[in-house]
């Protein structure tokens, strides 16, 4: 367990019900790597998952294939969970390009329904990875799940902007992750993640350089926050949160809901 991490938790352990003790709750980001240390921790009975939820009850869903199969209309929330109650609190960030590709290329395989995340593509009948970007970068597009698109790990906040997450894991570092989780959780991980080469999704599908631009601009907050590089490397050093280069402390991050605005105290 790296220091800054072990300080998290002792202070989350001195206020109110929730302690290590209890487990570890993951509410998990969508593209990030979460299904990975989920797989990893399958077995263990002290690691929950929330699933793609949110801190608040009423975000309204359109185009999710499984969902409308399912008759849901909002998207499932973790606050009424209680595991996510009495347990340390964590998500999984990436770099944001690398992510916005993921999102989009998800499913790109036959007789899958659903291309893209939460079936983005196929609901808004993108025809390219540059027309999906040009969508999520234009504010008065109608985009599917809006509070993704606002911030990427908008799934945790609750309604009054307060992060309910102890603390942030970097996708990059999931293998030195899943090394400290093993020890905390007292649970041998079933598998380790499989790196992929920072910028793969980027040199292989992006050729239009003034995009590529613009969506480091778009995405300049998110890269300031964590210490992301326009390379997709991470520099803790230069990150406006407290971070170590495997964990993030999200302790003064703001984000409003209904105005997509991020802050910090």
């Amino acid at each position: 367990m790296t220091e800054r991490l072990e300080d998290r938790i002792e202070a989350v352990a001195g206020v109110g019900l929730r302690s290590l003790e209890n487990g570890i709750f993951h509410v998990h980001i969508p593209k990030t790597g979460g299904s990975t240390l989920n797989n990893a921790f399958k077995g263990a009975p002290n690691y929950f998952n929330s699933g793609h939820a949110f801190g608040v009850d009423d975000v309204v869903h359109v185009g999710h294939i499984a969902h409308f199969e399912r008759g849901w209309k909002t998207w499932p929330t973790y606050i009424y969970d209680r595991n996510f109650r009495k347990c340390i609190r964590f998500a999984v960030i990436r770099s944001p390009t690398e992510w916005l590709f993921s999102y989009y290329y998800h499913n790109q395989r036959p007789n899958l329904d659903g291309w893209g995340w939460a079936s983005a593509v196929e609901y808004h009948g993108f025809q390219s990875f540059e027309q999906f970007a040009e969508s999520f970068l234009d504010h008065d597009f109608e985009w599917h799940c809006r509070p993704i698109r606002d911030f990427q790990i908008a799934q945790c906040f609750d309604r009054n902007g307060k992060c309910q997450v102890d603390f942030l894991v970097y996708k990059e570092r999931l293998n030195d992750a899943i090394s400290v989780f093993s020890k905390l959780l007292g649970h041998e991980a079933a598998l380790v993640a499989k790196p992929r080469n920072i910028g793969a999704y980027r040199n292989r599908y992006v050729t239009n350089p003034d995009l590529t631009n613009r969506l480091l601009f778009r995405f300049r907050t998110e890269m300031a926050l964590f210490g992301y590089q326009k390379d997709g490397s991470i520099d803790p050093e230069r990150a406006l949160l407290e971070s170590d280069g495997i964990f993030a402390f999200p302790d003064r991050l703001r984000f409003d809901l209904r105005s997509g605005c991020v802050s910090l105290d």
